[in-house]
This record gives structure tokens, sequence and C-alpha cells, in this order.
């Protein structure tokens, strides 16, 4: 069984701005970088025993090397930990694309994919996480539906229910970004 400590990726310009990001690839906001100082390493966790894993975007790489880099733990960056991808609505507001969720769960976006397929994709990167088992603790800098993704995977529990427990249908101020992110980790298990 692996241990994830779930915390979000630091804010990039589009999260500042309240624009989907998606697949667009922009680093973590100069904002942002000064967020860095409020993810410790999890207490309880192991650091010979962890590792960090995130998306291949480079918000997530950067928030992986400002964070935890001084740890030198290893950090897997995989694609398949991508955000959906929203093709055509890429850089549309939050507040539109949110209110619209539950009609791409199993149709793609114009250009883009389905939740379903971003589904597919977290399940065939956690299978081969188990199978390698190079750690018993996970870091998971994550994206907005990511842990939803696999609360689906883990409970079975479908994606209209597990999606709308994740996803806020308002766009976050700048002040509930810092303080989720002040919080801390989630924990759970896989």
């Amino acid at each position: 069984m692996l241990t994830l400590y779930y915390c979000d990726h630091l804010p990039s310009k589009n999260n500042e701005l309240g624009i989907v990001s998606g697949w667009s690839d922009q680093g973590v906001s100069d904002w942002g970088k000064g967020l860095a100082r409020y993810l410790a390493f999890p207490e309880g966790a192991d650091p010979d025993d962890t590792i960090v894993v995130c998306s291949s975007q480079q918000r997530c790489i950067e928030s992986a090397e400002l964070c935890f880099g001084h740890l030198d733990l290893p950090v897997i960056a995989d694609p398949r930990l991508n955000p959906v991808n929203y093709g055509t609505h890429h850089g549309r507001p939050m507040e539109e694309i949110y209110s619209n969720t539950h009609s791409f769960l199993e149709t793609p976006y114009p250009d883009g994919e389905s939740f379903t397929d971003m589904a597919a994709r977290y399940r065939s990167f956690f299978a081969d996480l188990k199978v390698e088992r190079s750690a018993s603790a996970v870091i998971f800098l994550r994206h907005h539906a990511s842990m939803a993704i696999v609360t689906h995977l883990k409970t079975g529990v479908a994606l209209s229910e597990a999606i709308p427990q994740y996803r806020s249908l308002k766009r976050k101020s700048l002040e509930e970004i810092e303080a989720g992110i002040a919080k801390g980790f989630i924990v759970d298990t896989f």
C-alpha cells in the first residue's frame, strides 16, 4: 500500500488570473514561488522512502524543485499525470470550464479529451507505480481534478460523483489559493 501526500502545484500566472491552463505549459508565477515556503516535508514520512510524482507540466516540475529540491527526493514527472486536455477550451475562464465539467466526463473537449480519458492515463501510471514500488510514500503535486480521479480509481465511485466533490464551481481568490497551499498535505492510501 502506498501513502499519498496530495498537495496542489504552486500557482501559475493563469491560476492567478482565473484562467484554465490545462496542457498549456506555464511555469510557476513569481507570486507562486513565494508560496513554496508553506510546503515542508510531510510529517511522519521518511525522506529515504519517499518520492515526488507530478505531471510533465512545467508548473509541477518547478513546484517539485522549489518545494523539495533541497531534499534530493526522486521526482517522477510523467505526462500521464497531466491535467485534462481542455483542447480548444484552454485559456477560458475557470468559472466557464467548471460549470460545464459534467458535460465532459465521457465526451472529450473539442480537440481535447474527457475526464474518462484522464482517468485511464492515471490508472496506467498508478498501476506501474505499484509494480515498481520504489517507495512507500508518495508526494503527489496535483492538478484540480487529480484527487477526484484517484478517488474514482481507488473506490470505484463514478466520475460523475467524484469530480463534483473536488471541483469548485467558482474561481478561487488568491487568498483561497494561498490558504489551500498553506494547509499542507491531504493524506490518503492507494
